[in-house]
């Protein structure tokens, strides 16, 4: 699904692709000459297109949510809110770097997340919208439910790109996840 082929008009009456269809198919049974274009612009998308960068856009996503947990349970926050707020401004304060590195994640965080689910480069207001949930106040409950509301709703555009996937190329599944995220998800 990399080159061009003639119609299958065409490619029908040449013995040349007639052996070529012939040899597809018994490599791939799935293999359809009609549907060739429709996979073969898939295939560009998922390697090079909009999908692609949706997908990376996942897989960082993972990672910084991993990094935003590091950093959350970094900041031993309370059941109170009021109180980590205050506890979180004197830690920030006096340069306790756990504060700084939850706000670097936590943008992080957000523009990948806002990036996924526009599928483009997310503005200031778009980010700024993620970020809300993602705030050093939190309790720790709180926190595991932002998470898990974030892992919930990537797993959705997730299924949703392996449904576009597995539409054309059946039982071929395509690696979205790399090994990391998978591990990370795993764990989280």
């Amino acid at each position: 699904y990399r080159a061009p082929i003639p119609s299958s008009g065409t490619a029908a009456r040449d013995p040349y692709w007639k052996r070529f269809f012939d040899l597809a198919i018994r490599i791939d049974p799935t293999f359809n000459v009609q549907e060739y274009p429709a996979r073969q612009k898939l295939l560009n998308d998922f390697t090079s297109g909009k999908t692609a960068d949706n997908i990376v856009a996942i897989n960082t996503a993972v990672d910084h949510l991993d990094t935003l947990k590091d950093f959350a349970e970094g900041l031993r926050n309370r059941d109170l809110r009021a109180t980590n707020a205050f506890v979180n401004w004197v830690k920030d304060q006096t340069g306790d770097p756990s504060v700084t590195g939850f706000d670097t994640a936590s943008t992080a965080l957000a523009n990948e997340m806002a990036t996924i689910f526009k599928r483009t480069g997310a503005t200031d207001q778009e980010i700024e919208q993620w970020r809300i949930p993602f705030n050093r106040s939190l309790a720790s409950r709180q926190f595991n439910a932002v998470f898990d509301t974030s892992i919930k709703l990537m797993r959705g555009r997730l299924n949703a790109t392996r449904g576009r996937w597995a539409a054309l190329f059946k039982n071929k599944p395509f690696p979205i996840l790399t090994d990391r995220s998978r591990r990370i998800l795993e764990d989280l």
